[in-house]
């Protein structure tokens, strides 16, 4: 097996070398960050199919370079606050020479948005996929499988400690918390203003890293009840002061799941963070680097069709002739929606 475990307390870098002797320029080393509760060497229900990705690139590439970062424990990435991860991630990275000329970086949960604050701040990624993270932040407690006893304790801590939440130490979340209160997320947010580059100075290295890319491929789960709100996943959030809790019926009737008020997000197109293009966001869509990508089911549970078909294709180098193929694709959808709005919007100014 070539899956290289990159643990906190030893970095295994001389071994990740020995395995990532690539033999294939299709494939490039693929890095792995795992989301909440979940370690390197452990399936979690499948919710973190390592080793079925590893089998799966080994068919198409032959030997192939699979690097796991992560923790040896499961709670030990919900104990520890996001920048101590951040740090954590970029020592295992620098001590892995094979990875020095780039790679492939998909982050599981909040792994994910761990996976992209790494892209912002070191760079030399070449395609980063975000599966189920809460890119835009949380604003409330998950309630779903073994979270779900958690939630009342949470919601009072919430309650109480409404700003103290985002100081809480030896907490991961608490990092990502946005609440409704934009003044106090701004002066109180420890990572996530920061990394979203919320606040009023703006850093353009996270710009330019993002930028960098060759792709971004942002995957929401359509029925996530741990990332709240599951369009976090596409970096939308509520509007701010709970504003989605008045939002009429018939203005959420032109946005997906109208009949719940709690599920409205703003547009990430109307989102001020995209149209300043603050983390490169814009410009990543605008030269059709940015993907929008989604799956029936609950947070992470994923099909193997789906990942055959929506994820492993960006985790191998196709000829200039698929890429035109994939690219004509892709127009043809465009077109096929484009027409199909029209169509709706036609429909609605008749009735």
């Amino acid at each position: 097996m070539n899956i290289v475990l990159l643990l906190l307390a030893y970095v295994l870098g001389s071994r990740a070398d020995q395995a990532c002797n690539q033999v294939n320029p299709r494939c490039r080393p693929v890095v792995f960050f795992p989301g909440t509760f979940q370690i390197c060497n452990d399936d979690d229900h499948g919710r973190f199919p390592l080793q079925m990705h590893e089998d799966y690139l080994q068919s198409v590439c032959g030997e192939v370079c699979v690097i796991c970062i992560g923790y040896k424990h499961h709670l030990t990435n919900v104990l520890t606050d996001m920048p101590s991860q951040l740090t954590m991630v970029r020592k295992a990275v620098e001590s892995t020479p094979a990875l020095a000329n780039g790679f492939n970086l998909v982050g599981y949960s909040q792994g994910a948005l761990l996976a992209r604050a790494y892209v912002q701040v070191y760079g030399n990624v070449h395609n980063l996929i975000s599966l189920s993270g809460p890119q835009a932040g949380i604003d409330d407690c998950p309630m779903l499988g073994y979270l779900a006893r958690h939630h009342k304790l949470c919601e009072e801590i919430v309650n109480v400690a409404t700003r103290e939440i985002y100081q809480l130490a030896d907490c991961s979340f608490c990092g990502y918390w946005k609440g409704q209160d934009r003044d106090v997320y701004l002066s109180s947010s420890t990572f996530l203003a920061d990394i979203n580059n919320d606040l009023e100075v703006k850093n353009e290295t996270y710009r330019r890293n993002m930028i960098s890319l060759n792709q971004y491929v942002v995957v929401r789960a359509n029925q996530d009840q741990i990332v709240k709100p599951k369009n976090s996943s596409y970096h939308e959030f509520y509007p701010w002061g709970g504003g989605y809790k008045n939002v009429s019926i018939a203005y959420l009737g032109t946005f997906d799941n109208f009949a719940t008020h709690a599920n409205y997000t703003i547009p990430l197109a109307d989102d001020p963070g995209y149209q300043g293009d603050w983390i490169g966001l814009k410009m990543l869509n605008e030269s059709n680097r940015l993907k929008l990508l989604a799956y029936d089911g609950q947070h992470l549970e994923i099909s193997q069709d789906w990942y055959h078909e929506n994820f492993y294709p960006w985790l191998i180098e196709s000829s200039d002739e698929e890429s035109d193929r994939r690219r004509e694709r892709g127009y043809v959808r465009g077109l096929l929606s484009d027409m199909l709005l029209a169509t709706r919007a036609r429909f609605k100014s008749r009735i």
